[in-house]
């Protein structure tokens, strides 16, 4: 037999400000900030429940043990989120959104080492050096800007710029930066109302971080944060025939480029199409029945190593 530890007890708060303020020519600042802190703390027990657990099938080593090197741990997580946001409608056709925000998550728990590790009855084993809990703290600065026309009644046009920046404490990449450039068009009239959008983002990593360990072949794992483009459009009318009936088609289309690399994701695109139906008996009832067909593709680079060959 050997042990799982269960999910221990635990702890958290956040405390929360938020505050705004209206200027001249319909002008308005918003601001927010946020603190919070999760905790616990577990007594470990013994690795295993065989007092004979052996490293091997001779002799045991002196270096194994079941006892835990701690007692008890102790795990704490900080968590801090400020964000400013400034909207203006100078003039009724025209208007712009300005917004930055910033989230940072903070990992104060040790570094906790472990000598020895099991996994069932012939699963003892000492490892060269001890497995340590490394921090997994992160953050992301995101700044954005939105300006959209009203040319017409009925009839939105925007465009929008963003920078999203994240930091990490163990990934391949200290920091990674996406820009994402987006235009919409947006019409609505009493009898259905029409949405459109483009977006291309461009991710590039930064430095490679020297206290992760990074993979074993370039670019195998951890595609999430590698170097990629990717473009997205989707489409969405709704058509409301009266006031009891709504009808909505969708679709999207996500293409996503990564850099080239010795194994791992090279491309990646989804096609998304549904419809939804909705039906609203009366003020307090409605029905709704929808349909999502999706498909996805991955283009994979693979490896074979043989085993035994040198």
């Amino acid at each position: 037999f050997f042990r799982h530890w269960m999910p221990p007890d635990n702890e958290a708060y956040q405390a929360d400000f938020t505050g705004g303020i209206t200027l001249p020519a319909r002008h308005k600042v918003t601001g927010s900030l946020s603190t919070g802190n999760m905790s616990m703390e577990t007594v470990l027990r013994e690795i295993s429940t065989n007092p004979n657990l052996q490293t091997s099938a001779t002799a045991p080593n002196p270096l194994f043990t079941l006892t835990p090197p701690y007692s008890n741990i102790e795990a704490r997580y900080d968590t801090l989120m400020a964000q400013v946001k400034l909207t203006g409608d100078p003039i009724r056709w025209f208007g712009y959104n300005l917004s930055y925000r910033k989230f940072e998550l903070e990992d104060k728990t040790e570094h906790y080492a472990s000598p020895s590790t099991a996994r069932g009855d012939v699963g003892a084993s000492v490892p060269a050096t001890p497995y340590v809990r490394e921090h997994e703290g992160w953050g992301i600065e995101s700044t954005r800007a939105l300006v959209y026309v009203t040319p017409v009644r009925g009839l939105r046009l925007g465009a929008s710029y963003g920078q999203d920046k994240r930091t990490y404490d163990i990934r391949e990449y200290a920091d990674v930066e996406d820009d994402v450039f987006t235009l919409s068009a947006d019409y609505n009239n009493s009898l259905f109302q029409l949405h459109g959008a483009w977006s291309s983002l461009d991710r590039k990593p930064g430095d490679s971080n020297e206290d992760a360990i990074p993979p074993s072949w370039q670019g195998a794992t951890q595609t999430d944060i590698t170097e990629r483009t990717r473009h997205i459009l989707s489409g969405m009318v709704t058509f409301t025939p009266n006031a009891k009936v709504a009808i909505s088609l969708n679709g999207a289309k996500t293409e996503n480029e990564f850099a080239e690399s010795v194994t791992g994701l090279l491309d990646q695109s989804f096609d998304t199409i549904g419809v939804d139906v909705t039906y609203a008996a009366n003020d307090k009832v409605s029905l709704m029945a929808g349909y999502v067909y999706e498909t996805y593709f991955f283009d994979m680079a693979a490896a074979y190593i043989p085993r035994g060959l040198s």
